[in-house]
């Protein structure tokens, strides 16, 4: 028999638990609402902001193409754009699925490498409630952008600045963008899934850290690789 505890546990409401009580987590992490219900969220909530962010993004392109080009060309540029990125759009879950998979196969490796013992699905489990926290900053980065409405202008807007970047001003594009990176969420993201590793594999916070590494600096090395083709 199933007692509302675990009914809570298991269930929507107790799906911001990572955030507001990460221990609780630890010992449910092998069941499947573990990755299903994060997934859902996640999913949905970034399929909407997708879609509702369509029309702003029209703007920025249109508004940042090269001056001279007939109205048709821009209509029809704006136009094939935004068809790719509503696919991508279509496509969120998939994606946030599989980034998961890759973050827990790389989390993993490091486990082994560093002779912790882990089991892949409760990693995988951890990963997927720490989306959540990423989430959050997407969610956060929308508002932002929603409250500045017309002050938006061009692609570097869409992204708010929420990290170091703050601080730390007039500095070349990548290391910006790295300080970028390591915002308040980002940060709490790193801190909760070392504490997360460190419970499951019974290890120092140290070696827990190490281990974890791999799964935020292969997102920032990919944003990085990306830097050429934004602008």
């Amino acid at each position: 028999m199933i007692n509302n505890t675990s009914i809570r546990q298991t269930g929507l409401s107790g799906i911001f638990d990572i955030i507001v009580d990460p221990r609780s987590v630890i010992g449910r992490l092998g069941h499947r609402s573990s990755w299903i219900y994060p997934l859902v969220v996640i999913g949905a909530g970034s399929m909407l902001i997708g879609f509702i962010n369509l029309p702003l993004l029209g703007r920025v392109i249109g508004s940042n193409l090269p001056p001279g080009i007939p109205e048709e060309e821009i209509k029809r540029t704006i136009e094939s754009i935004l068809r790719y990125q509503r696919i991508g759009v279509y496509l969120t879950p998939v994606g946030v699925l599989l980034k998961w998979l890759c973050l827990s196969a790389s989390l993993f490796m490091s486990c082994i490498l560093l002779d912790l013992k882990a089991d892949f699905k409760h990693l995988f489990g951890l990963v997927s409630q720490c989306g959540l926290i990423t989430f959050l900053q997407e969610l956060a980065n929308f508002l932002i952008i929603r409250a500045r409405g017309g002050l938006i202008r061009t692609i570097d807007d869409l992204s708010p600045r929420l990290g170091l970047d703050l601080i730390l001003t007039g500095l070349g594009k990548p290391l910006m963008l790295t300080l970028n990176y390591f915002s308040i969420f980002n940060l709490w993201h790193i801190v909760i899934l070392t504490f997360g590793v460190a419970s499951l594999c019974h290890c120092t916070k140290l070696r827990a850290f190490v281990a974890t590494i791999p799964t935020w600096l292969l997102p920032l090395a990919f944003a990085l690789s990306l830097l050429p083709f934004r602008g």
